[in-house]
């Protein structure tokens, strides 16, 4: 499955810091597409794979929750277009 994540970020600095930390050790289980950032650097969009949204959820929260407060989309593949082929992480090749 596709989950968005939409993060509405209270300090850039420190968001942007552990989030590069964190691309370090997504779990195997986890795949991260896409990280889209404002221009203001207050908001971003990440495109991840996963099996569960909880899965993105229980690894993002620990990582960046005290300094965004993040949403949680899972998205229709059938109404979507333009989202990359689905992997292992998703339980589909």
């Amino acid at each position: 499955m596709f989950v968005t994540v939409i993060h509405r970020i209270s300090n850039p600095d420190q968001f942007e810091s552990a989030a590069k930390s964190a691309t370090e050790v997504i779990p195997s289980h986890l795949k991260l597409h896409q990280y889209l950032t404002a221009t203001d650097r207050k908001t971003a969009t990440c495109l991840w794979e996963a099996r569960l949204a909880d899965d993105v959820k229980e690894f993002l929260e620990p990582v960046v929750g005290h300094v965004s407060h993040n949403e949680y989309i899972p998205l229709n593949t059938e109404a979507s277009f333009g989202l990359p082929a689905t992997s292992a992480a998703s339980g589909r090749v």
